[in-house]
């Protein structure tokens, strides 16, 4: 098995714990991996990533997993709603930006701290 691996008490539909959104702008061309623990000091439970690009394909990696790339055609979108998602490696296209909207729970409300 490759990537990372979240257990927790509680799984991402318990609507009991609190949550936010923020939006991440990744520019034509450039590589983002974005680690929600590390940047936002939370775990995403739901992350909606929009190609931008209306001529080209990106690829996306979720929690570091090397094996399984997610590969989004121009001008597309790919939702992952209720599941724990650490990381998000993706390169925008080379036409466009790529946008990552994220609802992240707090390390708080997780009991990580």
């Amino acid at each position: 098995m490759q990537g990372l691996i979240i257990t927790l008490p509680f799984g991402p539909r318990n609507e009991n714990v609190r949550s936010y959104n923020a939006t991440i702008v990744v520019p034509a061309a450039a590589l983002r991996i974005v680690n929600f623990k590390a940047e936002f000091r939370g775990i995403a439970r739901s992350v909606s990533i929009l190609n931008g690009d209306a001529a080209n394909s990106i690829t996306v990696f979720l929690n570091n997993d090397r094996i399984n790339p997610l590969v989004l055609n121009a001008s597309s979108q790919f939702n992952m709603n209720d599941m724990w998602i650490e990381q998000v490696e993706l390169t925008a296209g080379a036409a466009g930006a790529t946008r990552i909207f994220i609802e992240i729970v707090p390390e708080s409300e997780l009991g990580l701290m």
